[in-house]
């Protein structure tokens, strides 16, 4: 299986709620990939856990997969982008911020239009979210079941 398969079917497994499943294929899959293809499974490994309600558990695997992706700027960008909007999720919004802002600006020089366009809607949704018109929005939705 390929990376970009492992990386379709472990969001096919996600999207129906089969997390650990998801996990299994993503970790299967690094162990035969290269540098590069390891890395974006490893930042799928975060966005599955996040999706899990994994929230620490993600922060920690994203700021592995950001710190590796010396010499690979769309994955580190992409590692930024996700760890930003964990970060959010968590309503750190003071590190998210600045994270999210620096993958925009490094995606803009980037032939990544999708990504770009994901990271400016979390910038622009968390930005809407701290700003004073709207305090206290994101710490009621974090207190839903």
């Amino acid at each position: 299986m390929t990376v970009d398969e492992a990386r379709d079917r472990a969001e096919l497994l996600a999207d129906d709620g089969s997390f650990d499943d998801a996990l299994a294929l993503l970790a299967e899959a690094r162990t035969g990939a290269g540098r590069a293809g390891a890395l974006a499974l490893r930042i799928d490994e975060g966005a599955v856990l996040a999706r899990a309600g994994r929230l620490d558990e993600a922060l920690a695997v994203l700021e592995i997969a950001e710190a590796s992706a010396v010499g690979l700027p769309l994955l580190g960008a992409e590692a930024r982008v996700m760890r930003g909007s964990v970060l959010g999720a968590l309503g750190r919004f003071d590190e998210a911020l600045p994270l999210l802002r620096r993958a925009v600006s490094e995606l803009e020089k980037l032939d990544a239009p999708e990504l770009l366009a994901d990271a400016k809607a979390e910038l622009r949704s968390f930005g809407n979210l701290t700003s004073p018109k709207h305090a206290g929005t994101w710490a009621s939705l974090l207190r839903r079941d």
